[in-house]
C-alpha cells in the first residue's frame, strides 16, 4: 500500500512561451533564476535567437529554449508534486 506525503509549498518559476502553454519550473534558486530570465527578455535579439537550457528540481528536470520564445516569467509559490511513498 502506498500513501501520499502532505504537498510541499515551494517557490517556483512560471515560464510563459508564444507557440506554447506556460509551465512550472522549481529552481534551487528562485530569485536568482527569475532575474536571471528578465534578463533574458530584456536583452533578446530577434535576428540572433540564442539557446538557452536550464535545470529544474521537480517534475521537469531540464528545459532547453530559444530565447526569442519567452514571453514572460512569473516568480509565484506552488505546490511541488508528490509521488506515492512505498513502504517496504
Amino acid at each position: 500500500m502506498s500513501t501520499l506525503p502532505p504537498p510541499a509549498l515551494k517557490t517556483a518559476i512560471i515560464l510563459l512561451f508564444k507557440s506554447a502553454p506556460p509551465f512550472v519550473l522549481y529552481s534551487e534558486q528562485p530569485e536568482a533564476l527569475y532575474e536571471e530570465l528578465k534578463g533574458v527578455i530584456r536583452s533578446v535579439n530577434m535576428a540572433s535567437p540564442k539557446l538557452i537550457e536550464k535545470q529544474g528540481h521537480g517534475p521537469i528536470k531540464k528545459v532547453t529554449f530559444l530565447d526569442t520564445e519567452l514571453l514572460g516569467v512569473s516568480l509565484q509559490m506552488g505546490v511541488v508534486p508528490q509521488f506515492p511513498m512505498t513502504q517496504a
